[in-house]
This record gives C-alpha cells, sequence and structure tokens, in this order.
C-alpha cells in the first residue's frame, strides 16, 4: 500500500495485518517500543504508520482483539451500538463477531498489558473512569493507559496533563474492591457505562457521550 508523510512524499509500504502471538511473542516488544508498523520515509527519515486494522491472536490466553486505526473511531462506535443500524450506511463493520476491537496503538498496549496482569477489562477501564473523574482537566483530552503491576500498585501512563506523559499509581485494592462489586453485579452503572457492544473503553464515557 501506499502512505503519504508530512513532507507529502508517498511511498510504498508492506504493513503487518495479521500477528499470532502465540507464534511470535517479539511483536508485543515491537508494539511497547513504537516501531511495530513503522516506516521511515525515505526522503526525510521521518516515522509514518499506515492506517490500518491490525488483526491479533493469541490463543494462549484465549483472545483476539483486532487494532482499529483512530480514523475509524466512529465507524468502529456505530457498529458497536447497534450493527444492524450502522450496515444501512453501506460501511462494512471493522471487526469480526468474535474479536475484542481496540481503537489505536495505545489503547492496544494497554490491552495488551492488562492480557499480561491477567485483570479484567471491564474493571480496568471503569477503574479508569474513576481516576480520570477526579482530574480538573478537560477529561475528553485526558489519555490513560495501563502500564502495569509494580508492588501494590496499578501503574498507568496519563497524557494530557501536563508537556509530557506521566506516570500515577493506583493501590491495587481499589481495583480488587472494583472487581468484587462487577462480581456481584455486572449491570452496575459504572461498569455498564464503559460497555458498549463489544468495545470497552472509559472513552465510551468522557469522549463519546
Amino acid at each position: 500500500m501506499k502512505v503519504q508523510c508530512l513532507c507529502e512524499n508517498k511511498f510504498e509500504v508492506t504493513p503487518v495485518t495479521h500477528i499470532d502471538l502465540d507464534a511470535d511473542p517479539s511483536f508485543i516488544d515491537k508494539i511497547k517500543s513504537g516501531s511495530f508498523n513503522s516506516f521511515r520515509c525515505p526522503k526525510c527519515g521521518s516515522a509514518v504508520r499506515p492506517d490500518v486494522a491490525m488483526h491479533i491472536s493469541w490463543k494462549q490466553k484465549g483472545i483476539k482483539l483486532v487494532c482499529i486505526p483512530e480514523k475509524k473511531r466512529y465507524l468502529c462506535l456505530a457498529f458497536s451500538k447497534n450493527e444492524k443500524l450502522a450496515s444501512k450506511s453501506g460501511e462494512t463493520c471493522p471487526f469480526e463477531k468474535d474479536e475484542s476491537p481496540v481503537i489505536g496503538m495505545w489503547e492496544l498496549l494497554d490491552r495488551l498489558n492488562c492480557i499480561n496482569a491477567e485483570l479484567d477489562p471491564t474493571v480496568l477501564e471503569a477503574l479508569k473512569f474513576v481516576v480520570l473523574d477526579g482530574a480538573k482537566n478537560d477529561k475528553s483530552k485526558l489519555e490513560i493507559a495501563f502500564k502495569g503491576v509494580s508492588e501494590n500498585k496499578l501503574e498507568f501512563f496519563v497524557d494530557g496533563m501536563g508537556e509530557k506523559i506521566g506516570i500515577i499509581g493506583v493501590p491495587s485494592s481499589l481495583y480488587e474492591n472494583m472487581a468484587q462489586d462487577y462480581r456481584k453485579s455486572k449491570k452496575k452503572d459504572i461498569f455498564a457505562a464503559v460497555v458498549v457492544g463489544p468495545y470497552i473503553s472509559y472513552k465510551n464515557v468522557f469522549v463519546e457521550n
């Protein structure tokens, strides 16, 4: 496929669109480093990442993900909310029925870290909601992604609160209490709010509503 750099130079690339993490776990490190599906412009040397969906299989974890380009966010949300209605637009659903969609590399990295830590995505997204709900900044401009578990804390990357991406820690006990609540009542408002069909994200509250 052909991509265009910010310098307006166009060049051919061959991005990876299907990943088997059981066969090649090294893809996880490439995604974390930001080098995955990143191509250097032969004219100016800038990194260019093509807007393609990436289908990810991880049978060991019982997971099938699809990473949808950010520019197709509203298409993903439309099909997540009401597939029958969205189909009338003539567009094609960007995910398969057995895939869990994430949107953009930030959400992909977040979900892979969540899976590695054996956490529940719905509970984790609800926890992000709680964390950001107390922020004074414009919540629609904040980005938060799970980094990992450190001692008795869950660590998150946070972008949009300053010039640099920050890291905050949340007591693991808060996640555990919320997980217990979720097991008792999955229809509780805080959990239902972050789930729109197969798409699970705190952005369903702060960005889309």
